[in-house]
């Protein structure tokens, strides 16, 4: 299965709207730019993959709309890794490439490492919210708590309950880049996390309050994101609001 894909090799030379910055971040996450120039062919163009889950590269259709001359395709095939079908969209053009390259997205990014891109200041929460959605999660839970009924504080037994939590983590081998979205989203108090050989690492948003405002920074007036992520929050503030619900009506009728 494929889509056309439309060309416009100066389309990342200004990120001056959302989605652009939108984009730009996700390309940060999941995006990758390839120099294959080699002894024998000096000439080769820089070419950038954007990768995907299938049931989300609805994210790409304004890209593609947006762009003039029709110039390669978007690709649905399926992952090695438990065959899940991801959307790839790969450009061959060296004046995007060398774009986005400008901004701080560098060639074999994953080892070398990314510059946190300049932007317009209304524009970094577009930017971050497309890097959570390519290498970030949003993870709605639930914990242990020992619940004291408001009638009745002297039970013998307290109950274990659970209580609905929301979660942040934005994902990277770059350490440095995972400081500068904690410092663009001005938190102090952050942790990071990283695997048993330290390549790669997880900022966590664990704050509830902290969370809350990140959440409301990050889509406060947004028209592109994930769906499946949103959902969550949704998700949770609906759990939330039942709990405080479920609380009133005890205190109505204990007292």
């Amino acid at each position: 299965m494929a889509r056309k894909l439309k060309k416009d090799n100066d389309y990342f030379k200004s990120i001056d709207n959302e989605y652009k910055a939108y984009l730009l971040g996700f390309i940060y996450a999941d995006g990758s730019i390839y120099d294959g120039r080699t002894v024998d062919r000096p000439n080769r163009q820089l070419r950038l993959s954007i990768y995907c889950s299938s049931e989300d590269d609805y994210i790409f259709d304004k890209f593609l709309n947006d762009n003039q001359d029709v110039f390669k395709s978007i690709s649905i095939r399926n992952r090695s890794i438990n065959e899940k079908p991801i959307s790839i969209v790969r450009i061959t053009s060296n004046t995007l490439c060398k774009n986005l390259i400008g901004y701080g997205c560098n060639i074999n990014k994953s080892k070398v490492g990314m510059k946190f891109p300049i932007l317009e200041p209304y524009l970094y929460p577009h930017f971050i919210r497309g890097f959570l959605d390519g290498d970030g999660s949003i993870i709605h839970d639930s914990y242990k708590y020992n619940y004291k009924r408001i009638s009745n504080y002297n039970l013998k037994k307290i109950p274990k309950m659970y209580k609905d939590r929301i979660r942040i983590a934005f994902t990277s081998t770059d350490i440095i880049f995972l400081k500068e979205i904690a410092m663009q989203l001005n938190i102090i108090n952050y942790k990071i996390r990283s695997n048993s050989r330290k390549t790669c690492y997880t900022l966590w948003i664990e704050n509830n309050q902290i969370v809350k405002q990140t959440l409301l920074y990050l889509y406060n007036d947004s028209n592109y994101y994930l769906k499946r992520k949103v959902q969550k929050i949704i998700n949770y503030y609906k759990a939330i609001s039942s709990e405080a619900m479920d609380t009133f009506i005890e205190r109505s009728t204990t007292t």
